[in-house]
């Protein structure tokens, strides 16, 4: 079961993007460096201040039920809107796409998708990497990162809703309270993509 972010308390601070896996070594041999192109995934940290006991109760429950790195929970970056209304009904347009384009059709002919917009295609989120002009078929090739993690079906939606199934990293602590205090001076929660074999 996959989990939804607790929401009695709206978080102080969001922080969350893309990581690259992309890594640069320097040759010891020479001046030339060594660079290795990776994928990429979604990773962020939600910080709330203030929190009440039972605030605090709840997120507590919330990150043991995660059991670790075991469980999954939705992420959606409230911080995040789409530009573009992204008018039509979009859909995955051909089989067999793969890597960092993805063609789309059932869009609104002449509309602007602005770099930086998001959906998702199935459980995973993309982000575009430059504008998309939708032609005057309302068919439109769109740049986007991470790569694609499945190879989409043709004619599968795309969501606009924008969430992501994350995961959290091994040894997240906990929110720590005392009957001494009302409130729990701030908790942050770390976390990242689930991606699963």
């Amino acid at each position: 079961m996959i989990l939804d972010l607790p929401s009695s308390k709206k978080p102080y601070q969001v922080s969350f993007g893309l990581t690259s896996m992309s890594e640069a070594k320097d040759n010891p041999f020479n001046p030339n460096v060594q660079v290795y192109e990776g994928d990429e995934y979604w990773e962020g940290e939600i910080e709330w201040r203030n929190l009440t006991l039972t605030q605090a109760r709840e997120l507590r429950v919330f990150v043991h039920r995660l059991r670790g790195p075991s469980g999954q929970f939705w992420f959606k970056d409230i911080r995040h809107v789409n530009q573009s209304a992204w008018a039509g009904s979009p859909v995955v347009d051909g089989s067999n796409q793969d890597g960092i384009e993805l063609a789309v059709r059932g869009l609104t002919a002449g509309q602007i998708l602005p770099a930086g917009d998001r959906f998702q295609v199935g459980d995973f989120l993309y982000e575009l990497m430059e504008d998309g002009l939708v032609d005057g078929t309302g068919r439109v090739v769109l740049s986007i990162l991470p790569e694609l993690r499945l190879i989409p079906a043709n004619g599968q939606a795309l969501n606009l809703n924008n969430r992501v199934k994350c995961m959290l990293p091994p040894g997240q602590k906990i929110p720590e309270t005392t009957s001494r205090k009302a409130l729990l001076g701030s908790y942050k929660l770390k976390f990242r993509e689930s991606l699963r074999q």
